[in-house]
């Protein structure tokens, strides 16, 4: 699954899963991650593909995201595509770093329909790049397919990552 070597706390956790069927392999990130980070768990997302350079979110046309017309809400979507853009970058940062989203940018080309899957994307240039940087900032592509195959949504996420200050 990795064609990077794992360096980092969650590199070595998706490593040491990898004997795992896939499905079981990115339930159990998707778990630990929604321990992490709640607001991941309260929207629903689920881990679709899981790899260094590639990492893809569904989210389900559920109650919790929908908006006033039954679609799911632009602001879920976004938050969909920000932390595939998390989950992607932070299998690369050094362990110790703290990675935050600096600005976001999504185009809406056409209407959405039914669930989606949100995929960000890295060049194994880039990759290497927020290796060997302790500190940096990086724009990170994503995309957004819906029910019908579409690519309704496009943009990036400028991701950025620091050393964590000792306390």
């Amino acid at each position: 699954m990795s064609e990077f070597a794992p360096h980092n706390t969650l590199s070595r956790l998706i490593h040491r899963l990898s004997p795992l069927p896939e499905p079981l392999q990115r339930r159990a990130v998707g778990l630990l991650f929604g321990q992490y980070s709640r607001y991941f768990r309260s929207n629903r997302l689920k881990i679709a593909r899981l790899e260094p350079l590639v990492v893809t979110l569904s989210l389900a046309n559920h109650r919790r995201v929908r908006n006033h017309i039954g679609g799911i809400h632009a602001v879920a979507i976004t938050l969909a595509c920000e932390y595939a853009s998390g989950l992607l970058v932070g299998q690369h940062v050094p362990d110790r770093a703290t990675v935050v989203v600096k600005s976001m940018h999504v185009d809406l080309h056409k209407a959405y329909q039914g669930s989606i899957l949100a995929t960000a994307t890295l060049t194994e240039e880039e990759a290497l790049a927020i290796r060997e940087q302790p500190k940096g900032e990086l724009k990170v592509p994503v995309s957004v397919t819906d029910a019908t195959g579409g690519h309704p949504i496009t943009g990036y996420m400028q991701m950025a990552w620091f050393p964590r200050k000792k306390r």
